[in-house]
């Protein structure tokens, strides 16, 4: 048992899968003080756990991991937002993998600063992950760009929701994972991109939805001189001609990713070789990869470091080994 002097001392605490109950919440909550990181993932948290939470919890906690938390209880998304609206210089909130919520909690959060007196300060919330949550709502997604308008890091990969007006309130994004998307990209037009000035980085990898014109549309805005990393991999068809030549204008690049994709050959090696400034390049499962192609990429890309070809069925061990001394 820590004695209270020594507790007051901590800053972040990890009870991952530890099976406790509010008592412990509680407990944490008292000796506690300056804590400001907590991560209480797979713990099966009930109402009751979130109301001890917010009852005790100190309110300038900077970050909270809730993953894979919340069993299938009513009313949730009421408790949690009373929970985040006790928090309000959270800057980073993980709920990902909670088929429960549906996001009313965010919704709720804002009606709680409109009707607020203290002119609490929501604005801090700058990394938000809702990752494979399910049963999130629309209407509630929609409220994250004024609920937390200077989000810079957002999260929401296996989503099969829209969320075009989500994302042109969040014009602070820097990074934006959108992984395993499965929803119609219709919406990820120029309107969208022209209102994520500040990206730099794009997972679209796995998304099935995510078709040309929206990727054409990614990089003939200006935000694509931006961007340092891009995952388009495991697309279902062949990158066409015009997609290829604008991927080119991306030059300050430093990661991409192209695994499990279709190329043509030569037009690969014409727009990868302009990326001056590409240190990763992951081609993992590219079966049209020749060795020949591979070597031109790698002399004219001086700063390249690190390049992923497994499973590239027409590169053997003995080229690599030859390929070793341009990346070092």
């Amino acid at each position: 048992m820590l004695s209270k002097s020594r507790s007051q001392s901590f800053h972040s605490i990890g009870c991952d899968q530890v099976k406790f109950d509010s008592k412990i919440l509680r407990t944490i909550g008292r000796l506690c003080p300056n804590l400001y990181a907590l991560n209480l993932s797979q713990l099966h948290l009930t109402n009751e756990h979130l109301t001890t939470l917010s009852d005790y919890l100190n309110t300038k906690l900077n970050s909270l991991i809730l993953i894979r938390c919340f069993d299938y209880e009513r009313n949730t998304d009421s408790v949690l937002s009373q929970l985040l609206g006790n928090l309000p210089h959270l800057h980073s909130l993980d709920l990902s993998e909670n088929d429960t919520l549906t996001g009313r909690c965010f919704f709720d959060v804002l009606d709680q600063h409109k009707r607020s007196t203290t002119n609490l300060c929501y604005n801090t919330m700058n990394n938000l992950s809702l990752n494979k949550c399910q049963n999130l709502k629309t209407k509630y997604l929609n409220c994250l760009g004024i609920c937390y308008p200077n989000l810079e890091h957002f999260e929401c990969s296996n989503q099969t929701k829209p969320l075009n007006e989500c994302l042109i309130r969040l014009n602070q994004l820097i990074k934006l994972n959108l992984s395993f998307y499965k929803c119609d990209s219709s919406f990820l037009d120029d309107t969208c991109w022209k209102n994520l000035p500040n990206l730099k980085y794009i997972d679209l990898g796995h998304s099935s939805q995510i078709n040309d014109q929206t990727l054409e549309s990614l990089f003939r805005n200006f935000c694509s001189k931006n961007l340092e990393y891009l995952n388009i991999s495991g697309r279902n068809e062949r990158l066409n001609v015009r997609i290829l030549e604008n991927l080119a204008n991306c030059q300050n690049l430093t990661e991409l990713d192209l695994s499990w994709s279709e190329i043509n050959d030569q037009l690969m090696i014409k727009s990868l070789t302009r990326m001056r400034k590409l240190r990763k390049l992951h081609l993992h499962a590219c079966s049209f990869l020749s060795p020949n192609s591979l070597l031109r990429i790698v002399k004219a890309n001086k700063n390249l470091k690190f390049v992923d070809v497994t499973c590239c069925h027409l590169i053997n061990g003995a080229f690599l080994k030859c390929l070793n001394c341009y990346t070092r």
